[in-house]
């Protein structure tokens, strides 16, 4: 247990360093975002945008969000240069869908309530080099829905029927097998990536789960 506790202590102080040093010297990014709405709310926009970029780990202190002439939103960071990943995930769009192994989807977007990187502090399950994990979590009927396709799934005798692939529009973001019926109202999905992959698949599922009210795309990067 100590051990465990240790190991946390260190990935987490991975994490805070790794944005401190992102944070570091004179960086910063501009973005100017084309609002296809002439009608748009700025304020349910703005809160939209803000939850993004806090679960890419910026704090809203660095976020200063304004609107801008011709439906436009200007957006400034402090102390951080976004990547293209990262500028991706915030203007995403698209939809979340789980498919399976015939590639027939099986649950979306609706059946989801939230989606974060965590991590296994008593190495339950799963074997993440890391440390951390993606975190799903359903809804109610998302969770039954989930129940009774892993009960399904799980009794296959042919392995590659075990498997579910999460999509984020065309990109497949994560595809975990299913060993056994899952009743819980959230899962950890594990595997061979880093830290800093594990929080933008995380990001990235979030996006999809919570769409942004208004149409927007980046005008200059």
């Amino acid at each position: 247990m100590l051990k465990r506790f240790i190991q946390l202590i260190y990935l987490m102080l991975s994490v805070l360093l790794c944005c401190s040093a992102l944070s570091c010297g004179h960086q910063s990014t501009s973005l100017m975002l084309s609002v296809k709405d002439d009608q748009y709310d700025f304020d349910s926009l703005r809160a939209s945008l803000e939850s993004r970029l806090n679960r890419l780990y910026i704090d809203d202190s660095q976020i200063d969000i304004s609107e801008a002439s011709g439906s436009a939103v200007e957006i400034s960071i402090k102390g951080r240069t976004l990547t293209q990943d990262e500028i991706n995930i915030l203007v995403y769009s698209d939809t979340l869908c789980i498919k399976n192994s015939d590639g027939d989807i099986v649950m979306t977007s609706e059946d989801f309530k939230d989606c974060s990187i965590d991590f296994d502090t008593e190495n339950s399950g799963g074997k993440s080099e890391n440390g951390c994990y993606v975190k799903l979590v359903f809804t109610e009927n998302g969770s039954e829905k989930f129940k009774d396709l892993t009960r399904e799934i799980s009794s296959e005798k042919d392995e590659e029927k075990k498997i579910l692939s999460v999509w984020c529009g065309k990109d497949l973001v994560l595809n975990p097998m299913v060993t056994s019926t899952i009743i819980t109202s959230e899962i950890m999905v594990t595997g061979d990536f880093s830290i800093t992959e594990c929080r933008l698949k995380a990001a990235e599922i979030f996006s999809a789960i919570n769409p942004l009210p208004f149409l927007v795309e980046v005008k200059n990067e």
